[in-house]
């Protein structure tokens, strides 16, 4: 594979590129325009000689694939997955330019940098440079790299599932967010792997009141007061805990203390072990909440 100067050389100039491209997703079908980047992608790749396919699901909406076909029909696939859009930055908040891509302490700073196009930018290099030094692999090997996560996936991730399956299909996936590194007590260290999350349920409440003025309030109710307190109940309920064989086999598998195992698995314990794994790391008591 390649030594370590690819760092200089590739990773930190095509990071600076893709924070400099700005493609900013505000949630409005217009924005992010990951055409920008898709086309960047697209030119990185071609000096590896690796074709590429840019699919617009909207005017500006990129997404990129490439397809490394395997010499097994049979063997499984491997797909590298990420998203080339970017939330908005407010460059009062920052101490350089959000999209200036500098270099400063031995990082790149730039909106994006680290969610995801760091990810992004590294996936890419081990995709072109495994491809390059190893040729084919045996099942099929893709990359691809989507408009819209930032926002619903509507006109990246989704849109693809829906319109385009058979072009981004693969057995297996790396993409964002796959785990936690864990250290544990004598030093050894080990990185865990997600496989699942919680999900949402988005739901519409719609209350009625009854008018009246402020100095006449007598048999006036206010809807607001009422969404208030439905939202309040909500914040308050705590659901029952239910330990599934995912979570369990997780903590055994941790590097965590044999008593802070014990209590992530004892219901009247949990919460208390969370708040003290939170009081060295936060990233990993969230993971396991």
């Amino acid at each position: 594979m390649a030594n370590s100067g690819i760092v200089d050389t590739t990773l930190v100039p095509l990071l600076q590129e893709l924070i400099r491209n700005q493609c900013v997703n505000d949630g409005t079908p217009a924005s992010g325009q990951e055409i920008r980047s898709a086309r960047t992608l697209e030119a990185f790749f071609q000096r590896y000689g690796i074709e590429c396919e840019i699919m617009e699901s909207a005017p500006g909406r990129a997404n990129l694939i490439a397809r490394i076909p395997g010499t097994e029909p049979s063997a499984p696939s491997l797909a590298y997955m990420n998203h080339l859009d970017v939330v908005p930055a407010n460059e009062e908040n920052w101490t350089s330019s959000p999209f200036g891509g500098d270099v400063r302490g031995g990082y790149v700073w730039g909106r994006g940098a680290l969610d995801m196009l760091g990810t992004t930018v590294t996936q890419a290099a081990a995709f072109a440079e495994l491809v390059k030094h190893q040729g084919r692999l045996p099942g099929d090997f893709l990359f691809l790299a989507v408009a819209d996560e930032e926002a619903s996936g509507r006109l990246g991730a989704r849109w693809l599932v829906e319109n385009h399956w058979d072009k981004i299909r693969a057995d297996y996936m790396v993409t964002e967010l796959g785990g936690f590194f864990s250290t544990g007590e004598s030093g050894e260290s080990g990185i865990t792997v997600t496989v699942g999350e919680k999900g949402i349920a988005w739901t519409r409440l719609k209350v009625k009141g009854t008018a009246g003025h402020g100095s006449l309030p007598f048999r006036s109710t206010s809807a607001a007061v009422k969404v208030a307190e439905a939202l309040h109940k909500l914040v308050a309920y705590k659901p029952r805990l239910f330990f599934s064989r995912e979570y369990t086999e997780m903590v055994k598998a941790s590097l965590l203390t044999p008593r802070l195992q014990g209590m992530l698995l004892r219901k009247r314990q949990c919460d208390k072990a969370l708040g003290k794994i939170a009081e060295n790391d936060q990233g990993v008591a969230k993971f396991l909440h």
